[in-house]
């Protein structure tokens, strides 16, 4: 299984989403697949975490592991096996910008070929993805989203039809609304195309 689910959330939104996840049994949150030690750090305290997380059962799955690497100085291992997580990358507000990013979860137990990669361990995967899936798709809303560039002008595809494949969390949707004209969401810091609840192409 490879797939994603891409949402926008407000910190309330993510933290509802978290206590949510972090209720089944034995599963936490791993701070990203770049570690200063060998041993995989777990996520206690969600505002010191970075940007990117890992939701991981170690009751369910063996350790995670990760490649040694040094340079200039630096040390820090990588993670070898995230096929045994789903890929977390959060959302809200980041980097000190006024806007809302997007997030993503994302798994994939099988390769680029199909093949499942741990035999053992992917239905389980699976089933958690599905659940967390479900989750974001019954409260939160799509089709509410309209990417545009609104430093250029009127085209076939500028501004884009509000589309269905991000979902907007409750709290991040009442965000915007507050303040339509000057509130938005972006992919990734510094590009222009922007995501807005209203259509501001002139």
């Amino acid at each position: 299984m490879r797939s994603e689910v891409v949402f926008v959330m407000h910190p309330t939104d993510e933290q509802e989403f978290i206590k949510a996840l972090l209720s089944e049994a034995g599963t936490c949150l791993v701070n990203g697949p770049s570690w200063p030690t060998s041993n995989p750090p777990i996520a206690t305290d969600i505002q010191a975490a970075g940007n990117y997380l890992m939701i991981w059962n170690p009751e369910e799955t063996p350790t995670l592991s990760g490649n040694h690497h040094q340079k200039d100085g630096r040390e820090w291992w990588y993670c070898n096996n995230e096929f045994l997580t789903i890929q977390f990358l959060r959302s809200g507000f980041q980097h000190g910008e006024p806007f809302l990013f997007e997030g993503r979860i994302a798994v994939a137990t099988t390769s680029k070929e199909g093949e499942t990669i741990h035999v053992d361990t992917a239905p389980t995967i699976e089933g958690r993805f599905k659940s967390l899936k479900k989750l974001i798709q019954k409260q939160y809303s799509n089709k509410v989203l309209i990417w545009q560039n609104i430093s250029l002008p009127r085209s076939a595809t500028n501004p884009s039809k509000a589309g269905s494949n991000t979902w907007v969390g409750p709290h991040a949707l009442r965000w915007l609304n507050e303040d339509p004209n000057n509130r938005w969401v972006q992919q990734f810091r510094n590009q222009a195309p922007r995501a807005y609840l209203l259509d501001l192409v002139q």
